[in-house]
């Protein structure tokens, strides 16, 4: 995917450019590459308020305006899932860090990495 310098992102902010799924799953790999390290979801299989959920992760893609024309509303899981279209299982294989070596926090790159694989 492209990056957008500044003009481009006000074109597409005041054009209202609707992204697809897989348009915004692209931008959202995009995004977390140049994510540092961030933060995954604790315990996502046995929250009972899985849709309220956030993670630092999710924060960093409510953060890009691309994303934000798109659709991405906030930074909870349902906000993610209704943007992406990822499924339950497929937030949970890759955001939250029980499949993540039990740590809290990973690189952008290496989470981009899996987000890529679910396209």
């Amino acid at each position: 995917m492209k990056h957008l310098n500044a003009d481009e992102l006000k074109v597409m902010e005041s054009t209202k450019v609707p992204l697809t799924q897989k348009e915004c799953r692209a931008r959202a790999v995009e995004v977390m590459k140049a994510a540092a390290r961030v933060t995954l979801l604790q315990d996502y299989e046995y929250g009972n308020k899985k849709s309220t959920m956030t993670c630092g992760a999710f924060e960093v893609l409510a953060a890009d305006k691309v994303l934000q024309v798109a659709g991405l509303k906030g930074a909870t899981v349902a906000d993610i899932r209704k943007t992406m279209g990822y499924t339950e299982d497929q937030i949970h294989a890759v955001f939250c860090y029980c499949h993540n070596e039990l740590e809290v926090t990973t690189s952008g790159s290496r989470l981009a990495n899996l987000m890529s694989r679910i396209g």
